[in-house]
């Protein structure tokens, strides 16, 4: 266990770090972003034509019903 000394040190030097890196992050310019998507994209609720991602997905789900994967986002 830190005592209340040691973790004021701690503090203090995680605010100069962190001020030292935002410095550094002043002089980065930014990209611009673009982002292309290529193939075909499928909608909420369309069915699954392909047999084989079907089954490869399903086999990769950790939670499912008969027809559904259930999934929580980042969870997967």
């Amino acid at each position: 266990m830190l005592s209340e000394k040691e973790k004021e040190a701690v503090r203090v030097e995680a605010r100069e770090i962190l001020a030292r890196f935002g410095k550094a992050l002043e002089g980065v310019k930014e990209r611009p972003v673009s982002s292309s998507v290529s193939g075909t994209l499928r909608t909420l609720g369309t069915a699954c034509s392909d047999d084989y991602f079907r089954k490869r997905m399903f086999a990769n789900a950790p939670h499912k019903t008969t027809n559904s994967i259930i999934a929580e986002k980042a969870h997967w």
